[in-house]
């Protein structure tokens, strides 16, 4: 297979293109913190270009939206998963460790409508 240089260079555009609304969005959002230094900056720039790239194609394909609807959410997304994929890990994990009680109690309420061959 022989790759030529203008197959790598649109491909590398199509990726651009494909995180460029992340990457906007992260640094905007970057400008409303203040005092943020490098490491917390590209940690918050990889946040913002991932949660874009991820949840603006959920967001699209799932509600069936025009892909130029991607590229205005994807924007939004980045500009907020620095602040907001901290709660949301927590709120998540704090769902989640209610859930062997729930279930706990759900088998108990299900065995106790079972009635079993040779009880009362």
């Amino acid at each position: 297979m022989k790759i030529d240089a203008q197959s790598l260079i649109d491909a590398a555009v199509s990726g651009l293109q494909a995180i460029a609304p992340g990457m906007l969005g992260a640094a905007v959002g970057q400008a409303w913190k203040p005092g943020l230094s490098w490491p917390q900056r590209l940690v918050q720039w990889a946040v913002g270009v991932c949660c874009q790239y991820y949840g603006s194609q959920a967001v699209v394909h799932g509600l069936g939206w025009h892909p130029f609807v991607a590229q205005a959410i994807g924007f939004f997304i980045a500009m907020c998963a620095f602040e907001v994929a901290p709660r949301l890990v927590k709120a998540v994990g704090d769902a989640c460790a209610g859930l062997p009680d729930i279930l706990k109690q759900a088998v108990a309420d299900l065995l106790a409508k079972i009635k079993l061959p040779g009880g009362g």
